[in-house]
């Protein structure tokens, strides 16, 4: 399971764009002296810094889709554009064959660590798609710029659910015994037993254990005592840096 957010893709411009950058280009172009320095490389560790101060159009990050949570073993989405502005003119221009980079920092990270290149497509836009962040992750998309274009970078969180799984199992002595595990693997983690006793009461937390070395939970429950009822049980752990909130299946007991 995940969620994501789509934003509406930034159109090509008109033609007096497209005559106006290759003007200015060749501008640049003929007054450039010899001995430029070059683009400073990109560190892997860290995030780029700026670039060239020659550049003259100013870029900014368009996240296009981007998933912003998503249950431990998935995939996320992250897509967009290098967008160009003109701000004297009031053009926007998303850039083809735009380079950027992807960097990521899990939660508790000191640093920034490069994960991706790619390019801008013929739709104008970047597409990183299999990365399976192992808990909260920030990540962060760089266009290094060039001699036109001013640098730019944009970063967006995709945070983690663990994933629960659960099972009720009947006694000898005919009480009930709810147990699962946590994913992924983590020893001495707070689980907390939540019940409703009916489909649209509040659930209510009736008590914690932890998790053993092996990732293990386990609780007895109970069934109703009187009348045609069914009582609802779910488990979850509460949030922390690493990873969200995170819930068990609800289990529906009945009389």
């Amino acid at each position: 399971m995940e969620y994501w957010v789509r934003n509406q893709a930034i159109r090509v411009g008109g033609e007096i764009f497209m005559i106006i950058r290759s003007l200015v280009a060749a501008l640049l172009a003929a007054v450039m002296l010899p001995g430029q320095p070059a683009l400073a490389a990109t560190n892997t560790g860290t995030t780029p810094a700026a670039q060239s101060p020659v550049a003259v159009i100013d870029t900014w990050i368009h996240w296009t889709r981007r998933t912003t949570w998503l249950t431990y073993g998935g995939t996320s989405v992250l897509e967009g554009q290098v967008v160009a502005e003109a701000d004297a003119l009031g053009y926007t221009e998303p850039l083809q064959d735009a380079a950027v980079e992807l960097f990521a920092r899990p939660a508790g990270a000191s640093e920034w660590r490069r994960v991706a290149t790619g390019t801008t497509d013929s739709d104008t836009v970047f597409r990183f798609n299999d990365h399976q962040p192992s808990r909260n992750t920030d990540y962060r998309v760089v266009y290094q710029g060039d001699l036109l274009y001013q640098e730019s970078s944009a970063t967006t969180r995709v945070n983690v659910r663990r994933v629960i799984t659960s099972k009720v199992t009947r006694n000898d002595d005919g009480t009930l015994t709810m147990r699962g595990t946590v994913v992924p693997k983590v020893a001495g983690k707070t689980v907390r037993l939540q019940l409703k006793t009916c489909a649209s009461c509040s659930w209510s937390t009736l008590r914690s254990a932890t998790t053993t070395s092996r990732s293990t939970w386990a609780f007895r429950v109970t069934a109703p005592t009187s009348g045609d009822r069914t009582w609802f049980y779910r488990v979850f752990t509460p949030r922390d840096r690493d990873f969200l909130t995170s819930f068990s299946g609800t289990w529906k007991i009945r009389r």
